[in-house]
């Protein structure tokens, strides 16, 4: 009770039967804000309460002209726009990649297909998996649209480096199959070897915030600290430590070469310090050098993709930790004697009203001196679960003394600062109109979903669910069939 949840709204088409015009157009920024102006409109939601838009960075959704984020910013004045920060994260790593040599994605690819059409092979390959002593996985196939399956198939290769290079060995000296022995070749490269070792300590730097990211808890409070911590740790890999702490971080230049530190004194992992410690590395200064040059682009890539992505500057992703539970309650608030800064980014939830922002602000400075319950302290990681509490906390004579800023802060930590869920919404589509179900309409595949999410939400199995009355009072033939549709044709739509 009392938590921020993301539910299911509605599958639209974007396109109507028979407007051939609108087809013909496309999914244009204008269709899509169309869509959900007219979604809403339908059920009578004011835009008036909308205070968000979070997307994807394509340009018919985020662009600065015509898009669906312009739309919104010219008919809700105040709203705040959030990008994707996964989508973010994932596309600064897949841009950072394309410096690498090709040969790296084509060994990850071609040692999946070799294996994953024959039986044969994977029950052979177990055979070096116990010789070498390694745990006898599978490879994984890379994928270019879930986030995080990269660094699974990187770590998934090393750790079958040595029966993978003892495998092809074979298969290059006996069978001398082309792709065997392509494959062999890039083994055999201690280049590719050192950037998989580079690739399986970066990536993970990545795909561990995407994944704290996509959580279903309330983590927004703690997205600014997180993006400043991991884009400082990427800095200090191949920049002066000086420079990172001098300058401000919104005017940090990665690409600034003058502030670079010597390529040998780069940090990229204990496993590649370790590989290059070996003699017939070591030795070798024109491998290194152009390991080093790769990975120094890598960073200078990936850090230059941050910075463009995600706005260092912005006061709101600054300011909105002051609604973490931790940050509120401390007896310590240096330069936070007030939250009016945040106040001001955030118009939509206040309407900029003198007498409730004021409201708003001295409750937040009589928080940190007021003796707040326990049962409402021992919720300080639920930040939603927090402000609800406090948002219904009756004191004597006081009722509802802290109303005014738990109901702003509600609102927002409901900030849409990424849009995993609506990706798992479409992971089910998938899994509901597949092959065999591809006549499935959007109303059915709608109805499916709301099906799934009413079962979720009463934390019951499609088993033990029992519809409410109101459920099944509202199973009427004009409910569940088209009045316009003939017998024949509902029947096969059965």
């Amino acid at each position: 009770m009392g938590r921020i949840v993301s539910h299911f709204f509605e599958l639209s088409n974007v396109f109507e039967t028979n407007d051939y015009k609108k087809a013909q157009e496309g999914a244009t920024g204008k269709n899509l804000y169309d869509c959900i102006f007219k979604s809403f409109a339908e059920i009578n939601i004011p835009f008036e309460n909308v205070i968000g838009f979070g997307s994807d960075g394509c340009n018919s959704m985020m662009g600065a002209h015509n898009s669906v984020a312009s739309r919104m910013i010219e008919s809700c004045p105040g709203i705040s726009i959030w990008t994707c920060i996964c989508h973010s994260l994932h596309l600064c790593a897949s841009e950072a990649c394309k410096i690498l040599p090709k040969r790296c994605e084509d060994l990850a690819r071609s040692v999946y297909s070799f294996f994953s059409m024959s039986s044969k092979r994977s029950a052979q390959f177990v055979q070096f998996q116990e010789f070498c002593s390694t745990p006898v996985h599978k490879l994984l196939h890379p994928s270019q649209t879930r986030w995080l399956s990269l660094h699974l198939v990187v770590s998934r290769l090393i750790e079958q480096w040595n029966p993978l290079f003892l495998y092809f060995q074979d298969k290059h000296l006996t069978e001398r199959l082309t792709i065997a022995e392509t494959i062999y070749s890039a083994l055999t490269d201690p280049l590719i070897k050192l950037i998989f070792l580079f690739l399986d300590w970066i990536l993970p730097k990545f795909t561990s915030l995407n994944s704290f990211f996509q959580s279903s808890s309330v983590v927004i409070t703690q997205l600014h600290d997180k993006m400043v911590s991991t884009y400082k740790d990427l800095l200090s890999s191949f920049m002066k430590q000086d420079y990172i702490n001098k300058t401000p971080i919104h005017l940090i230049n990665p690409e600034n070469v003058d502030e670079y530190i010597p390529s040998t004194q780069m940090y990229l992992g204990i496993k590649v310090l370790k590989e290059i410690e070996k003699p017939n590395i070591n030795s070798n200064k024109a491998l290194l050098n152009d390991f080093y040059w790769r990975a120094q682009q890598f960073l200078k890539i990936a850090c230059s993709q941050i910075k463009k992505k995600y706005d260092f500057s912005n006061p709101l992703m600054s300011k909105i930790k002051l609604m973490d539970p931790k940050v509120a309650t401390s007896k310590i608030r240096e330069n936070n004697s007030t939250i009016f800064p945040l106040l001001k980014v955030l118009p939509r939830l206040t309407e900029l009203n003198d007498e409730l922002l004021q409201n708003i602000d001295d409750q937040w400075r009589l928080l940190n001196n007021f003796n707040i319950p326990t049962d409402i302290l021992n919720n300080l990681e639920e930040p939603d679960v927090f402000w609800f509490k406090l948002s219904n906390l009756q004191m004597g004579n006081q009722d509802y003394p802290f109303v005014h800023l738990a109901n702003f802060a509600l609102g927002a930590l409901s900030l849409p600062h990424s849009n995993a869920d609506c990706e798992r919404i479409f992971s089910k589509v998938n899994l509901i109109k597949v092959k065999t179900r591809n006549r499935l309409n959007t109303d059915t595949i709608q109805a499916c979903l709301f099906a799934s999410q009413e079962i979720q939400i009463k934390n019951n199995t499609c088993i033990d669910f029992k519809p409410s009355k109101q459920m099944i009072d509202s199973m009427t033939t004009s409910n569940l069939y088209d009045k316009h549709c003939n017998d024949e044709f509902c029947f096969e739509g059965v």
